[in-house]
Parts: C-alpha cells; sequence; structure tokens
C-alpha cells in the first residue's frame, strides 16, 4: 500500500484548492477526495449558496481529521446571478491563519 506523508505538503492554498476542483471519486489514490461542485449548474439562490458551501466544506474536511489544520471556516456570498465567490479560512495547528478566496460560476 502507498503511503504519503501529509506533512510535506504544507501549501494549504494548494491542498485546498486541489480538494474543491477535482472530480469526486476519481482521483486513483483515494474514491473520497475531491468534490461535485464542477458539475453544479443549478440557478443560483440561497439554496444553491447553502449547498455550494456544504460541498466545499465537504471536500475540505480531510484537511482538519488528517491533522494538517485545526479548523476550517467556509463562507460565501452571492455576487450576482451567476457568479459566487467562496473564502476558506484556514486555522493551522501553530494558529496562524490563511484565507484561500475562490469563485463559482453556474454557467
Amino acid at each position: 500500500m502507498l503511503e504519503i506523508d501529509l506533512n510535506k505538503y504544507n501549501n494549504i492554498e494548494y491542498l485546498v484548492s486541489m480538494s474543491i476542483y477535482s472530480n469526486k471519486n476519481k482521483w486513483w489514490a483515494d474514491n473520497y477526495f475531491g468534490s461535485d461542485l464542477f458539475a453544479k449548474k443549478d440557478k443560483l439562490s440561497k439554496e444553491t449558496q447553502n449547498e455550494v458551501k456544504r460541498i466545499i466544506t465537504d471536500s475540505i474536511e480531510w484537511i482538519v481529521e488528517d491533522g494538517l489544520a485545526k479548523d476550517i471556516e467556509v463562507d460565501t456570498e452571492i455576487e450576482n446571478k451567476s457568479r459566487l465567490n467562496y473564502s476558506v479560512l484556514v486555522r493551522k495547528p501553530d494558529n496562524n491563519t490563511e484565507i484561500i478566496k475562490g469563485v463559482w460560476n453556474n454557467e
């Protein structure tokens, strides 16, 4: 079995982005890695905003479970009818924080 030392991957922005934008269940090393965000094309509404937040949160919770972060908070904001901005605040084990921002577009 292949083992990877995740402590060598200290670029949290890379891990978060990889988790959000990789196709869920399509990565050879882990059946649960990734998200379904790329496939979501629903009309932007409060319900869709909540669903996108859930998808992002679910895709990155492994970072906390594996001890690479103490806590993660996801915030979303509808900018217009087709654009939703998100930010991920990551509190690292040393209590330093990092914010990763991105955009989801339903088109």
